[in-house]
């Protein structure tokens, strides 16, 4: 669900003036509270709703399939245009790895590696070595997940998926 058609949600109960209590009862909550509770946060964009509620709600505040698939499509436009914004950020290639559980350090790859296959080959042989869990980001192309130096899987970032590698504190 897209932070905008959130809003929109919340913008219509209001101009109709509907407490949360209120759109609960006409929603058909039976437990109010629990219903305001849910309203309230599916607005804040903190949880979703079922799709049979969020399709009872738009009905009860006059929200049509059509408005919301407009809103849907801007908000993939604008996050494919955020994604290309970010890939076009020229990244160096990133090797992280899980020394113990919890702790993530990140290894500097040599510098004389200049091919993706020789810091992959880098990478599987340093995770081998060790017996670590590691993820190597290629620039802003594509990221691996290796165990002990085998490959458990390789996935191209794409903008349904994209976000920048974030281990919290890296120490080095």
């Amino acid at each position: 669900m897209s932070k905008t058609l959130e809003k929109e949600f919340a913008r219509r109960r209001r101009e109709k003036g509907w407490t949360l209590p209120e759109t609960a009862r006409r929603l058909g909550c039976e437990n109010r509270n629990k219903g305001c509770r849910r309203i309230i946060e599916f607005e804040r964009g903190e949880s979703e709703l079922d799709e049979a509620t969020r399709e009872r709600l738009a009905a009860l505040l006059g929200i049509d399939a059509e408005v919301m698939e407009r809103i849907r499509l801007r908000e993939e436009d604008a996050l494919k245009r955020a994604f290309e914004a970010w890939r076009a950020r020229p990244a160096k290639n990133q090797f992280y790895y899980r020394a113990i559980p919890c702790l993530y350090l990140r290894q500097d790859i040599p510098d004389h590696l200049q091919t993706d296959e020789d810091v992959i080959t880098f990478a599987r042989c340093f995770s081998r070595e060790r017996g670590v869990i590691a993820w190597l980001y290629l620039g802003r192309r594509e990221r691996l997940a290796m165990r002990n130096g085998e490959v458990t899987w390789r996935r191209p970032f794409t903008w349904r998926n994209f976000r920048e590698p974030d281990f919290g504190v890296q120490i080095r």
